[in-house]
């Protein structure tokens, strides 16, 4: 049996961004998102509702302030009573990586995480070489 890409993004390998599959699920959580941006002021149900089905858990009472910014979500957790002011972005992609944000990140707050783990005897002389990784 093969190991899909996402599998291998799961496990923190390397794995091809551009897989059918990830890019659909890209997509699906980009379409929560601008729907969950959208949202007015007084839709706290909505805004729930959606966070519910883009999020792998979210605790009761927990807030997240549009703009909201993920790449697939499922491997996000928020946790009871949180509370996110605007503009956040958690760009982490990899099981080991889950976050459970019980705090209030403030404004603006970036959440950054290696989408896979570069090995210089696998990335010697090529682009991927030269790109670097938050944490």
């Amino acid at each position: 049996m093969s190991v899909t890409e996402k599998q291998k993004m799961l496990a923190g390998e390397l794995y091809l961004g551009n897989d059918p599959a990830l890019v659909a699920e890209r997509r699906r959580a980009r379409d929560l998102l601008r729907a969950y941006n959208a949202t007015a002021d007084d839709e706290e149900t909505r805004r729930a509702a959606l966070l519910k089905t883009l999020f792998e858990a979210i605790g009761p009472g927990a807030t997240i302030e549009p703009a909201f910014r993920c790449d697939y979500g499922y491997n996000l957790a928020a946790g009871a009573n949180l509370f996110v002011n605007f503009d956040c972005v958690s760009a982490r992609a990899c099981s080991f990586s889950r976050l459970i944000i019980r705090s209030i990140p403030r404004c603006g707050a970036r959440g950054w995480r290696a989408l896979h783990r570069l090995r210089s005897a696998t990335t010697s002389g090529s682009a991927a070489a030269s790109s670097s990784a938050r944490g």
